[in-house]
């Protein structure tokens, strides 16, 4: 008896004595990333994530893990802004848990990635060039700097426009869209868009609207060419600012073809803010229309569905003004 009770004390010291399991933190991680596919709908690699998340429980904090936070992240990081945010800690703690630099440097080199598509390009490009400084050999970085004369074209292009220098920009952005080597479709396909922005603004400059016609043939050309693209829903937000008049030059606006054009760009877009406006420029052309009921519930809706988006704001002003003035 005295063994056994002996025996039982010895294993509630080694109990004691075992460290805490490893990892703890970065399990919220994949809990994250459950909830989230419950609203982005089933993804076509889902075996691959099941076996990437059994993986990561294994270890969630050893190396062993590192290429599965990294595949998990690649998964997340092009489906929409909260996808891309989920990918941006994914790949961080594919980062910190690596022990080999192809994975170090892939999994940095994606964080850049993802903050360029989240509009935060001064922070991407420091990202960018440190994979560049660290991780010179490894296989993603020697892609990197193939990129990288796309990226400075991209750049100089966007210094031209900050600059009115329209014409340039469109030259520039054109040579990415159609001639330049290296340039992925991604790529191509953000340089019709920025083209398609060019024309537009030298519509307004030089109060020609036959540059909107250029601006159409480059937006279309972008959706029929990318349709798998990101920038899909700004091409067809513009397209519907042309057919509504929401355009620097007098034009006959088409309403109902305007409308259709917002409805694809919420469809289509991937950026609250995108929906949001195009959600917006449905209520004002069915304030247009004398639909003012309608153009009530198209505002609303983008309050209740995009309300941390400028756009909110702008409609609860006008939404304000609407009471005020009311009788």
């Amino acid at each position: 008896m005295q063994k056994t009770t002996a025996f039982a004390a010895l294993l509630a010291f080694l109990a004691l004595a075992v460290p805490p399991a490893r990892g703890a933190e970065p399990v919220p991680l994949l809990k994250e990333a459950q909830s989230l596919d419950q609203k982005l709908g089933p993804s076509k690699d889902a075996a691959d994530k099941a076996r990437w998340r059994r993986q990561i429980e294994k270890d969630p904090e050893g190396p062993s893990a590192a290429d599965a936070y990294l595949y998990l992240g690649q998964d997340y990081m092009w489906r929409g802004q909260k996808a891309c945010e989920l990918a941006i800690r994914l790949f961080d703690q594919a980062f910190k848990t690596a022990d080999q630099d192809w994975i170090k440097a892939q999994a940095k080199g994606r964080i850049g990635q993802c903050l360029d598509y989240l509009g935060r390009s001064a922070e991407a490009q420091r990202v960018f060039k440190k994979v560049l400084k660290d991780y010179p050999n490894a296989a993603f970085t020697k892609e990197l700097a193939r990129n990288d004369a796309v990226g400075r074209a991209f750049r100089r292009g966007e210094a031209l426009f900050n600059a009115k220098q329209y014409e340039q920009a469109l030259a520039l952005f054109l040579k990415i869209a159609h001639k330049m080597p290296g340039a992925n479709d991604d790529e191509r396909a953000n340089a019709l868009l920025m083209a398609g922005v060019q024309y537009d603004w030298l519509a307004t400059q030089k109060r020609d609207a036959s540059f909107l016609e250029k601006e159409t043939a480059s937006l279309r050309e972008l959706i029929q060419k990318y349709p798998g693209s990101s920038r899909v829903g700004d091409a067809y937000l513009y397209l519907g600012q042309i057919q509504s008049g929401h355009v620097g030059v007098s034009v006959k606006p088409d309403y109902p073809k305007a409308i259709s054009l917002y409805q694809k760009a919420i469809r289509t877009a991937d950026r609250d803010w995108i929906k949001a406006q195009a959600q917006g420029r449905i209520g004002q052309c069915l304030d247009s229309e004398n639909r003012p009921a309608e153009a009530l519930a198209a505002y609303r809706k983008v309050l209740r569905l995009y309300p941390k988006t400028p756009w909110a704001g702008q409609v609860a002003l006008l939404l304000a003004e609407r009471a005020r003035r009311a009788p």
